[in-house]
């Protein structure tokens, strides 16, 4: 904008100090408050972007009337620069025009046609400062110097807004398909330039040194039009291929109904995590989580309700553990949490919390068929309104050098004596090495103790659901009933 500014005061003052060195250096009046408008779109608020095309608009209009008198008349630019008539040349025009329509396009999202517009601008530019330097006459005319400067400078801040879209993120990528669009166009532009300048010097003839400056230009051109096409094509195939790769990697870690983690991956991150314990002696906690009565839920409401209560309990599982900890659904109804750095009474405490996450939460339905109906005994209670679901819990503290099979068998101890104690509650697992997993009441850590709605008046206590209060009901055997232990499940 600078740039632009100091020629368009140069050209409006006619003050000699700021003309450039070069003769006919200094931008046509017309041209350089285009470049300026141009610049100044790239400055405009985020709030006032919807007259990004406005503006671009009329920078078209001028250049449409600037060029008119050079189109009507076919005549090519005179050497005085400002004083020659008939406006801007063609090759200005074109350069001012693409990089106007660029700016409309980008302001549409429309960022690949967007960046060719800025291409074709940039090698126009180009083409008019090869001829300037080795003095050759081009077909388009004669861009001012500073035109051409200003007018790779704003393409460059045009391209620097989107760098990793378009034709940029398949030339510039780190990818294989970058890497080799960038070594391409590098010997592109250097062998044939090379090459041309060598043949120009030895050429005298004014009008043959201009075809030959032409003949190199367009060769330039074709080769970086070809590398980014075919650096655009392996990068889109690639990123094809990068998707998939990402895909088949999602599902082979991830269970494919509520999207955590599967055994696999918990697998692996409790070898990460042993590890870790046995370099630097930071515990953590294993705790097995198993919803109560499910299969009933399954059997009177439907397996896609099951599918729907397994996804909610697992968002409201994931949104009760810290970034760090894995939640993996190994199966069924069953899930599984890995705590680094919890300590068993850390862990009880984030167990007892999840419980009551998924004691309080209420799960919608649709009405059952009356087959449903049938086989649930008549338990009309299932076939609308709502349904609270519990979860057991059982905690165990890894000991070194446990291995994964063995850690799983003292939760699963501790789950089944949380379901054998009432359901609804936490149960810790005692050392490994000792036995007794699953009595109720408060306890040491390290002891065997249960936690949740078995407490009286406990923290994470639930009142029954049913009878004579209002509420949603909760699924037992053989139909709604209010609260109470029930059959292992």
């Amino acid at each position: 904008m600078a740039l632009a500014l100091w020629s368009l005061l140069g050209a409006t003052t006619g003050a000699a100090w700021m003309r450039p060195p070069i003769e006919g250096g200094l931008s046509h009046p017309v041209s350089a408050l285009c470049l300026l408008l141009l610049g100044a779109s790239v400055l405009v608020p985020a709030g006032l972007r919807r007259g990004v095309p406005v503006l671009a608009g009329g920078v078209l209009l001028m250049v449409a009337a600037g060029v008119a008198p050079r189109l009507t008349a076919l005549a090519q630019a005179s050497p005085g620069g400002l004083s020659a008539p008939g406006g801007i040349d063609l090759g200005t025009a074109v350069m001012i025009a693409s990089l106007a329509v660029a700016r409309i396009c980008a302001a549409a999202e429309m960022i690949l046609a967007a960046q060719w517009l800025v291409f074709l601008g940039i090698w126009t530019a180009i083409l008019s400062l090869i001829g300037l330097v080795f003095d050759a006459p081009l077909p388009q005319g004669v861009m001012a110097p500073m035109t051409a400067v200003v007018g790779l400078l704003l393409a460059t801040a045009f391209l620097a807004r989107a760098p990793h879209r378009g034709i940029l993120r398949a030339v510039l990528g780190a990818y294989p398909a970058g890497q080799q669009a960038r070594w391409q166009m590098t010997l592109g532009v250097v062998g044939p330039v090379a090459i041309g300048g060598l043949f120009l010097e030895r050429i005298t003839s004014h009008e043959a040194r201009g075809d030959v400056a032409l003949v190199v230009v367009l060769i330039v051109a074709f080769y970086l039009l070809i590398s980014a096409l075919n650096a655009l094509a392996f990068e889109r195939s690639d990123r094809a291929r990068r998707r998939l790769e990402r895909e088949r990697r999602y599902l082979a870690e991830r269970d494919g109904l509520t999207g955590l983690f599967n055994r696999v991956k918990f697998e692996q991150r409790f070898a990460a995590a042993s590890d870790l314990r046995g370099g630097r002696g930071v515990p953590f906690c294993f705790v097995l989580v198993d919803l109560d009565h499910f299969k009933q839920i399954n059997d009177f409401a439907g397996h896609e309700f099951g599918d729907q209560v397994l996804r909610q309990v697992a968002q409201t599982l994931q949104a009760g553990v810290r970034p760090e900890d894995t939640l993996a659904r190994l199966g069924g109804e069953e899930f599984a949490i890995l705590l680094p750095g919890r300590s068993l009474a850390e862990g009880l405490d984030v167990a007892e919390a999840l419980r009551a996450r998924v004691a309080a939460q209420r799960f919608s339905r649709r009405g059952a068929t009356s087959a449903q109906a049938r086989g649930a005994g008549g338990a009309r209670g299932l076939l609308s309104g709502q349904v609270a679901v519990t979860a057991s819990l059982g905690v165990a503290e890894w000991s070194p050098g446990e291995t994964m099979l063995e850690l799983y068998s003292r939760a699963d101890e501790a789950l089944y004596a949380a379901k054998g104690h009432g359901r609804d509650r936490v149960v810790a697992a005692p050392p490994a090495g000792q036995a007794g997993a699953g009595q109720t009441g408060a306890g040491q850590a390290g002891a065997s103790f249960a936690r949740g709605a078995a407490e009286a008046g406990g923290r994470g206590a639930l009142e029954p659901v049913g009878g004579a209060s209002a509420g949603p009901e909760r699924l037992v055997p053989g139909g709604v009933a209010p609260g109470g232990a029930g059959e292992a499940g």
